[in-house]
């Protein structure tokens, strides 16, 4: 709110945080979701990574999909793509390091944990 006894009041500006969307559909850019981490795990269950997107973006492009990403990851123990990939808003799901409880965002854009081999 503005003051009005101010000479020169600044400008009502926007919320800072913009809203989380609903869903992260596959054709996200890299850049758009730099401030979410990728959570990927293996078919075979040895490997799991959370990957930070602003570096992946950075590493690979940031007009890369989401889903041209996911397309390109593989297992390095067993060679498979991902059986579940997760887009996250924090590193972390439960905790702080504190032990407090804090919420984190997860969306699931690739589940193939049921389907069939």
């Amino acid at each position: 709110m503005r003051d009005p006894k101010l000479p020169f009041p600044f400008p009502d500006l926007r919320d800072p945080f913009a809203p989380l969307p609903k869903t992260m559909p596959m054709t996200s850019r890299l850049s758009e979701i730099s401030g979410f981490w990728i959570s990927a795990t293996c078919a075979c269950g040895k490997q799991s990574a959370t990957l930070p997107a602003r570096l992946m973006a950075a590493t690979y492009g940031w007009d890369v999909t989401l889903g041209e990403f996911v397309s390109r990851m593989k297992c390095e123990t067993c060679g498979q793509g991902p059986v579940l990939v997760e887009v996250m808003s924090d590193s972390r799901r439960t905790t702080d390091g504190r032990g407090h409880a804090r919420e984190t965002t997860i969306y699931i854009v690739l589940d193939r944990r049921s389907e069939p081999e």
